[in-house]
């Protein structure tokens, strides 16, 4: 078993969506050869899990260390998409993230506006 592999996308927030889809790519090559280096799993300060993937609706995950929160995303069912957030509350607290929900709805359901 290999175990988990949580790459670091670094800059997100500026880079297009194309971008982000090819350091993704990069990544995932690089995990799946085992071939990541310490540069590339650490200085993340939240993670992305996409359980949907594999046919799940819902769930909650463990926050890496290091990290403030784990956003989890499900299958979506009958149009709608769930999405939980596990946090550290010692960073981050509730209001905030309720903001950050509310924010990633309308990021989702309304691409460019905003």
């Amino acid at each position: 078993p290999s175990g988990l592999a949580v790459p670091c996308l670094r800059d997100a927030h500026r880079k297009s969506v194309e971008e982000i889809a090819a350091d993704v790519a990069r990544l995932r090559r690089l995990a799946i050869d085992r071939r990541l280096s310490r540069d590339d799993a650490e200085g993340g300060t939240i993670t992305l899990s996409n359980i949907g993937s594999v046919g799940l609706v819902s769930g909650l995950g463990i926050i890496q260390p290091n990290q403030t929160a784990l956003v989890t995303v499900g299958k979506a069912v009958d149009g709608a998409m769930h999405v939980s957030v596990s946090a550290d509350h010692r960073l981050v607290d509730g209001l905030t993230l309720a903001e950050f929900l509310a924010a990633f709805r309308q990021s989702v359901t309304n691409p460019g506006e905003g």
